[in-house]
C-alpha cells in the first residue's frame, strides 16, 4: 500500500465516499479491485457491501489516502466461495463485538391535521 499522490488525476470508476475511486481488475471486476486515493473507511465500506453478514469497522488508525489493490481469492473448502486478500496489505478482517446504541420505536401515531 502506498500513499496516494493527491495531485494525480483519478481514473474513471466507482466514486468512493471519501472522493477516491475504485476500479475493477479483470472482466467486470471479478479478479479484484484497485483503490485510488482511498481511505481505510472506503475499504471497510466496500467490504461491508460485499460480505453483508455484519458491520465492518475501520480499526486501523490509518488516516491517509492510499493507492492499493485487493485481489479476489477462492475460499478453501467452500464451493464457489471467495474472499478478498486484505492480508497482503498487512490488514486482517476479524470478527468482534461492540456495544452500540439502538433506537427502539415502541409507539407511533398518525399526525393530526393542523
Amino acid at each position: 500500500m502506498k500513499s496516494a499522490d493527491l495531485k494525480a488525476p483519478l481514473p474513471d470508476g466507482v466514486k468512493l465516499e471519501s472522493g477516491g475511486v475504485m476500479t475493477g481488475i479483470g472482466p467486470r471486476g471479478q479478479n479484484g479491485m484497485n483503490f485510488h486515493a482511498a481511505t481505510m473507511a472506503d475499504l471497510a465500506g466496500t467490504m461491508l457491501q460485499i460480505f453483508f453478514d455484519g458491520p465492518v469497522r475501520d480499526r486501523t488508525g490509518l488516516t491517509g489516502r492510499y493507492d492499493f489493490q485487493v485481489m479476489r481469492v477462492p475460499t478453501p473448502g467452500e464451493n464457489h466461495g471467495f474472499t478478498y486478500d486484505v492480508a497482503s496489505l498487512g490488514l486482517n478482517l476479524k470478527r468482534g463485538m461492540e456495544d452500540r446504541p439502538i433506537l427502539v420505536i415502541d409507539h407511533i401515531e398518525k399526525p393530526t391535521p393542523n
